[in-house]
């Protein structure tokens, strides 16, 4: 391995500053600037790398939050994109013949999708479940989990990282806003309850169901780390749900297409009656989804429940979406236990260097992401949002992000995101990118007084 170039972040932190004499903060999504980030302004990438304003390289485990599922630049969807755009048209304020080569698409592969609606982001397709399972419902309650994120509306948008001192008991804990100026009540419908306890979500449902709209989850926890669920907890959902009358949704913005060619639906065998889709799905490209079973999603195809937008299901975002979906249709069956293996292969290998240097960590996994919880005392198994609170040193896993980074591997520096294997990643990376988390780790360890058990 060759040592990386000295690191310097001069040139982004000079561009950073221009960016923050026009765009508010000098970032359009405050994800990308809080946490911690080390001053990194982007210029380039290509396959499972990319490079900086002052020439860093680096392995990119972050991809985009997850959206670049082939890597930066695909070959493919961006040829289709760019014959879109330069041969047909960016929009057209019509339905296209996209539209059905798309959705037939969708259909196909995602186990619920009898139906679907195109849109411009996972907020507006959480938006648009939510609507619709109150009005199919009648009912207005929405139940929610703890560190899950669903989007910025109103109904989902508490802290999804709050204190625990803020949320109080784990029995039916308190719900606070994430932001200033959201409408007064905007949460009294919402329900939030703690991950993975079965009898905690059943009292609740049957407690309330007569006002329970329906039950939104991840069915994977992809913004508190990686969290699976615990064996039967999906099921349990399911079947609680259909005895009851309340709509399963599954938000399979991060899972959809990554974890399976189905999403997580496919991968443990329940089918929610809606789930949303979005990062994946384009590749990089703006776009998401909603659908269901035919019964619930009558709702939008008869317009009793209105959903619409200027650019959603526009051509430029359905051409990158064919184009993803037909490689994952024609090769799925290679490219998801190739991504499974790789995801292994990073997470094993990163723990191992991390137990070698004593430092307590778990590895927590599905097919394609993955998070190394640093925490405070070690045998610690990770199954909701209070374990991960309570557990992890959110400082040092910072402090190890930023020596990674310095060494050309990328990833976020919250342990409560994740990281991503790309279909361009490749044995190779995984190899390089080992070595430098070695000397990296090496480094955080000479810098911190005492071992660690």
């Amino acid at each position: 391995m060759s040592k990386p170039p000295e690191f310097s972040l001069e040139r982004s932190i000079l561009a950073f500053e221009r960016c923050k004499k026009s765009i508010a903060g000098g970032e359009s999504s405050y994800v990308r600037i809080g946490y911690g980030h080390l001053p990194t302004v982007i210029a380039r990438g290509k396959g499972p790398r990319m490079w900086d304003v002052d020439g860093n390289e680096y392995i990119d485990f972050n991809l985009a939050y997850g959206p670049l599922f082939m890597g930066h630049v695909p070959e493919r969807v961006t040829a289709a994109v760019i014959k879109q755009i330069s041969e047909y048209g960016s929009d057209f304020g019509f339905p296209h013949e996209l539209d059905y080569l798309a959705g037939e698409l969708v259909q196909e592969l995602v186990p619920c999708i009898d139906q679907l609606r195109f849109a411009n982001s996972g907020t507006e397709a959480i938006a648009s479940v939510i609507r619709l399972a109150r009005a199919y419902t009648g009912k207005q309650k929405i139940v929610i989990f703890e560190g899950h994120y669903h989007g910025w509306s109103e109904p989902v948008f508490r802290m999804t990282h709050p204190p625990l001192s803020a949320i109080g008991r784990e029995w039916f804990p308190r719900s606070v806003p994430m932001t200033p100026g959201m409408t007064t009540g905007s949460l009294d419908e919402t329900i939030v309850l703690s991950w993975n306890r079965p009898e905690m979500v059943e009292l609740a449902l049957r407690r309330h169901s007569d006002e329970i709209a329906c039950v939104l989850t991840e069915p994977i926890m992809g913004n508190t780390g990686v969290i699976e669920p615990e064996p039967g907890y999906l099921e349990h959902l399911r079947d609680l749900t259909n005895e009851l009358g309340i709509l399963l949704i599954f938000d399979e913005v991060i899972t959809g297409f990554r974890v399976a060619a189905g999403g997580a639906q496919e991968l443990y065998g329940v089918v929610p009656d809606l789930c949303t889709l979005a990062k994946a799905l384009g590749a990089g490209f703006p776009i998401a989804a909603f659908g269901g079973s035919n019964r619930v999603m009558e709702l939008e195809a008869t317009n009793e429940v209105f959903h619409g937008g200027t650019y959603a299901g526009n051509p430029m975002a359905l051409a990158a979406a064919v184009a993803v979906l037909e490689v994952i249709k024609a090769t799925r069956d290679e490219i998801y236990p190739r991504l499974e293996r790789l995801t292994q292969r990073m997470s094993t290998g990163l723990k191992e260097i991390l137990d070698r240097h004593r430092f307590a960590c778990v590895a927590q996994s599905a097919p394609g992401m993955f998070q190394l919880f640093l925490t405070r005392e070690p045998g610690t198994r990770i199954t909701n949002y209070r374990e991960a609170a309570l557990y992890s040193d959110a400082d040092l896993f910072k402090s190890w992000q930023h020596a990674l980074q310095r060494n050309g591997v990328y990833f976020h520096p919250s342990q409560f995101e994740c990281f991503f294997i790309s279909t361009s990643h490749s044995d190779a990376d995984i190899d390089e990118a080992l070595e430098r988390a070695e000397t990296a780790t090496r480094e955080v360890r000479s810098n911190r007084r005492g071992p660690q058990a």
